[in-house]
């Protein structure tokens, strides 16, 4: 929690997790154990959802910490890349990402929801409304995480002070000032489309809390306006919109309620120390089955392959990659198609050669792909593509050459930042010509080298795809 945002105003309470991952990197290794009392709970309930096993559960926790410390002790920033600053988020993504190579290995270990949603290609929904996930993710990390635990979460307020390093009085005003901001950022992509430019007066208006009142010339406006109505109806359920629909995007696998009902059990006093199998409740609804795509039929015919010995040596070789790709691409991409791409997912990245859109780790408001171009990515207006530890070759490549198609004729350009964060470092910007076939745009680019998170972010005039991404790499000018 960043200390100009939300300070505690100098009362002496215990770190607050954004604190306490300074001191670790700092040395002091004993802070690890006080986090462990604020998130291992939780991050076993997630486990719970997919393994029935309290063994297996214990083991995904304990990997998710490891991998918590390893991150902690790099030299990357604590402050950029996907849930930075929100330890919870950190480890039920370890969590998820280590239980897909184990349920690879041993299905039998895992609840029947979790492979089938393996098995159906660990389907993220990139195609839904992603425009709470932008609002919240243009937000500082401190904001962030407090409306991930009050709004999602629902953890009580001992555990959000405790978290955030905050009195009760200043939580109050940090929570308050948190889903305010949230509201002004969802309420700003409405404006920020060439059909909103009218609607900027009344941003202010839009963004204030249900109860307060409506001044006539805005009531005006909102029955003129549809799409400012749909907004001020949409910020007026903010609590329940943000639970449904941000963590199945930042997640991917997110069964909510048996998470909040097992979280809730180990909190009661008395409780088992271990998690155990969850089991569906009466009557409620089985998770949203996906179509399966091409991958996630791909996924089940090697899962079932393991269910025979003379396939199984061949599926495991074969399959945890798969699934591992599928789960951080929203799909796996296929190394026989392709235009020249670094090989199988999971394999490193290199800027020399043709880095293909879908081998991306984290995607952000992207369409879905084309079936006569699978390895390219559509990109509407702020969407993005994350690339993890990219390897760059030296100072003779000072050139980026991106393949691109379906340019529309607004203006449009791709914008490169270092460090995963969407307010990385601007390496370099793209500007898109139009054109329907495959075309290639070249920029310079300052020469780099070592190893580094790349984020790729589409700035379009106007609202839907413009532009597909199909591939980029360096060349020396």
């Amino acid at each position: 929690m960043s200390p100009t945002v939300f300070a505690p105003h100098g009362r002496a309470l215990p770190p607050g997790d954004a604190e306490v991952l300074r001191d670790l990197r700092g040395g002091d290794s004993s802070l690890l154990s006080l986090l462990q009392q604020r998130h291992r709970g939780a991050a076993l309930a997630y486990a719970s959802t997919c393994t029935p096993s309290p063994d297996v559960a214990d083991s995904l926790v304990s990997g998710a910490f490891t991998r918590l410390r390893d991150r902690v002790a790099s030299p990357h920033r604590l402050d950029e890349g996907p849930h930075a600053g929100c330890v919870r988020l950190q480890l039920l993504e370890s969590v998820r990402l280590d239980a897909v190579t184990a349920a690879v290995r041993s299905p039998g270990s895992f609840h029947r929801t979790f492979v089938d949603w393996l098995w159906d290609g660990a389907v993220w929904p990139l195609g839904q409304d992603d425009r709470w996930t932008l609002a919240y993710e243009a937000l500082p990390a401190g904001p962030r995480c407090l409306l991930w635990h009050s709004l999602v979460e629902r953890d009580d307020t001992p555990a959000l002070c405790a978290i955030s390093g905050l009195a009760p009085a200043d939580l109050t005003i940090a929570l308050r000032r948190a889903e305010d901001a949230l509201r002004h950022s969802r309420a700003a992509l409405r404006t920020e489309r060439p059909d909103g430019a009218g609607c900027a007066p009344f941003l202010d208006h839009l963004t204030r809390r249900p109860d307060a009142p409506v001044p006539p010339a805005v009531l005006a406006h909102l029955r003129a306006c549809a799409r400012c109505r749909a907004v001020h109806e949409e910020l007026g359920e903010l609590p329940d919109r943000v639970a449904h629909h941000l963590p199945p995007r930042l997640l991917g696998w997110w069964p909510g309620e048996e998470y909040a009902r097992v979280k809730a059990r180990r909190r009661t006093p008395g409780s088992a120390p271990r998690v155990g199998p969850v089991r569906p409740r009466p009557g409620s609804a089985p998770p949203a089955r996906h179509r399966r795509s091409r991958c996630g039929r791909l996924c089940s015919r090697l899962l079932r392959a393991l269910r025979g010995r003379a396939g199984r040596a061949t599926a495991l070789v074969l399959l945890p990659g798969v699934v591992l790709g599928v789960l951080l691409a929203g799909h796996v991409t296929d190394p026989s198609t392709g235009r020249g791409g670094t090989g199988a997912p999971g394999a490193p990245l290199r800027v020399d050669r043709p880095i293909v859109a879908d081998q991306f780790a984290f995607a952000q408001g992207t369409l879905a792909f084309r079936a006569d171009r699978p390895r390219g990515r559509r990109l509407p207006d702020g969407a993005s593509l994350v690339y993890r530890r990219v390897r760059f070759g030296g100072v003779d490549l000072d050139r980026l050459v991106a393949e691109v198609s379906e340019v529309t004729r607004r203006p449009a350009r791709l914008e490169f930042r270092l460090g995963g964060g969407p307010r990385g470092e601007l390496w370099t910007t793209l500007a898109l010509p139009a054109g329907r076939d495959p075309h290639a745009v070249v920029a310079g680019a300052r020469p780099l080298s070592g190893r580094h998170d790349l984020r790729v972010t589409a700035r379009c005039a106007g609202p839907g795809s413009c532009a597909e991404l199909l591939s980029f790499r360096m060349t020396t000018g």
